[in-house]
């Protein structure tokens, strides 16, 4: 009975990956509505509560849970029966899924997503010989700057060139993952496959997820309180970026892969704050400006408004400035509270503290709060208990 029990929550747990891969943008799902996705793991998720009636809990807890974070996704949406298609059900199961079913889905994440880098970056190494065949250039359906020549295994667009972007629509978007993926699993050097993530990761030339997971290891490190570990830990990589640093900015006189990609991005701005901080054009901060002068600061703007916007060009690119016209300060303060309120009934509330604050720095270049892979690996941190604490 209990193996066909791990049979059914890892025929779920699939199901859960899946649509975590669609809010990833995995090239193979760009076309999959993810309704489709939602209805066939809320249809084994709701056999897996049957199954497991006895020992599966939802608590008054996960029922705020619920609460908050449905009010912070429909907050300022389309009134509709739509609208309630947006919900991430299928997540919301996993709130009453016992501690031990938890630490098996993140095991199975953890090597999954090592997997899919170690594959896709095999094949995107061999992509630039003759030796991997393509199969032609797909497109995404919403984008159409996002253009791909296709190994199947990997993608490879000439706007991104020489960076490794997997199966995903942006390096970013592989790095970020990645980012939250080592810190749940406490960038335990010892796992060959979180090992993996980070080797793979390196060669996205991600500057958003070079920051998160330096952030990340950070205060992982600091966590421990001890002063010998963290000199230990953090010092000797302070010294190592120095001379990656001094290295980049001087060899070929600066002329490098390394220097055009990452470190001139770090260059102080005058506007942007620092040259990487691309993620918005002058026509959307000239419409944020205008925004924060209105009274729509509170709520955001209207569904209809938002949408014009789009269509006329005033709005693009991605960031925070994007969430915060689309939902308004109530529709901020409504995401951080559906957050925190994890955090508040986290069994290990450091490391959940730790990661919601990695939350926040990404949010600044990616505000995708309600991606699956956001919340999923969110809900994780809270199961990764350290060794002699009580229950979650």
């Amino acid at each position: 009975m209990s193996k066909q029990r791990d049979n059914l929550l890892l025929v779920f747990a699939i199901g859960i990956y899946f649509l975590m891969l669609h809010s990833m943008n995995a090239w193979f799902l760009w076309n999959i509505d993810r309704m489709w996705l939602e209805v066939i793991t809320l249809m084994i998720g709701v056999v897996l509560v049957i199954r497991n009636w006895k020992t599966y809990h939802f608590s008054k807890g996960s029922q705020i849970l619920v609460i908050l974070f449905s009010l912070a996704i429909l907050w300022n949406s389309k009134i509709g029966l739509g609208s309630v298609l947006l919900l991430p059900i299928s997540f919301f199961i996993m709130f009453g899924l016992s501690k031990q079913s938890l630490e098996k889905m993140l095991q199975w994440w953890t090597n999954l997503y090592a997997f899919i880098l170690v594959v896709s970056f095999i094949a995107w190494t061999l992509s630039w010989s003759s030796i991997l065949p393509n199969f032609g250039t797909i497109v995404h359906p919403a984008h159409d700057n996002y253009t791909y020549t296709n190994y199947i295994l990997c993608i490879r667009g000439a706007f991104y060139d020489i960076r490794f972007n997997s199966i995903f629509l942006e390096p970013g978007h592989t790095a970020m993952i990645a980012a939250f993926t080592l810190f749940v699993n406490r960038f335990n050097l010892k796992s060959k496959a979180v090992i993996a993530i980070l080797v793979c990761t390196v060669f996205t030339f991600s500057l958003a997820g070079y920051i998160l997971m330096f952030l990340g290891y950070c205060i992982i490190a600091l966590q421990s309180l001890r002063v010998k570990q963290i000199v230990k830990k953090v010092i000797p990589y302070i010294l190592i970026l120095s001379v990656v640093y001094y290295a980049g900015i001087t060899y070929q006189n600066g002329n490098n892969l390394l220097n055009e990609l990452i470190l001139e991005r770090l260059q102080m701005d005058d506007e942007k704050g620092f040259s990487g901080n691309n993620r918005t054009g002058e026509i959307t901060n000239n419409t944020y400006e205008s925004f924060l002068k209105t009274p729509e600061v509170i709520s955001g703007l209207s569904p209809q408004r938002y949408s014009n916007y789009v269509e006329r060009g005033l709005i693009e690119g991605a960031g925070y400035k994007l969430y915060v016209m689309q939902k308004g300060i109530i529709g901020i303060l409504l995401v951080l509270l559906a957050y925190f309120y994890i955090y508040r009934y986290s069994g290990d509330k450091r490391l959940t503290l730790g990661l919601l604050l990695v939350y926040i720095a990404a949010f600044w270049q990616r505000a995708y709060p309600f991606w699956y892979s956001w919340l999923v690996i969110f809900y994780f941190s809270t199961i990764r208990q350290i060794q002699g604490k009580n229950k979650n």
